[in-house]
């Protein structure tokens, strides 16, 4: 019998919820439950709450799409879905803004590199306080990593004026296709140097 598990995407809030929504179901994602509907179960069987949204992937995985309220949040909330206690996890995309719209490129580089410091920083907190296992690589680069043998894939976006829509919505490019993610193929996306980044509406 295999063991459950689920794929976690945290981003920063309901807007953020709304364009990772339109994208996913462009994908083909199927978003489970709804207005006038029950809350839907996870593989756990526990009720997804709290904001979240969940979805089953075209290959047939459950996604949970958490809106974690701030870049900060979103940093202590990854501890939620990695180590000993926490329900198994095979992807973690987190997803936070670059707060910088329409800076010099050099400017772009430094905040991009910023905010993966501050994830890499905060995951390697987690990854200090779980008991030793296996060997993991050392949380260096642009991401992915590997974590309590979860993979994280850090996705870093900022505003800008050209988007495409989706659903009547203008949604946020996904930059790349993470190992058994559905691929999403921007329009355009913009990539500084030492990490991963794209455009979003502001």
């Amino acid at each position: 019998m295999s063991v459950p598990s689920q794929r976690v995407i945290l981003c920063e809030g309901f807007d953020d919820r709304a364009f990772w929504k339109g994208l996913l179901e462009e994908a083909g994602a199927t978003s489970l439950g709804g207005p006038g509907q029950d809350p839907p179960m996870d593989p756990f069987d526990k009720q997804v709450r709290g904001g979240a949204f969940a979805f089953r992937l075209p290959g047939g995985q459950f996604l949970r799409l958490q809106p974690a309220h701030g870049a900060h949040s979103v940093l202590k909330t990854q501890a939620s879905f990695l180590g000993k206690n926490t329900f198994p996890c095979d992807i973690l995309v987190v997803n936070i803004d670059l707060d910088a719209t329409h800076a010099e490129p050099a400017h772009l580089a430094s905040a991009l590199q910023s905010r993966l410091h501050a994830i890499r920083d905060r995951l390697q907190a987690i990854r200090d306080r779980l008991p030793a296992s296996s060997p993991e690589a050392d949380l260096a680069g642009p991401g992915p990593w590997t974590v309590a043998g979860t993979r994280v894939f850090p996705v870093i976006w900022r505003a800008a004026r050209r988007t495409r829509r989706i659903g009547g919505r203008r949604p946020w490019p996904w930059p790349t296709s993470p190992s058994g993610m559905p691929s999403l193929a921007p329009t355009s996306s913009t990539r500084p140097s030492g990490g991963i980044s794209t455009s979003r509406p502001p």
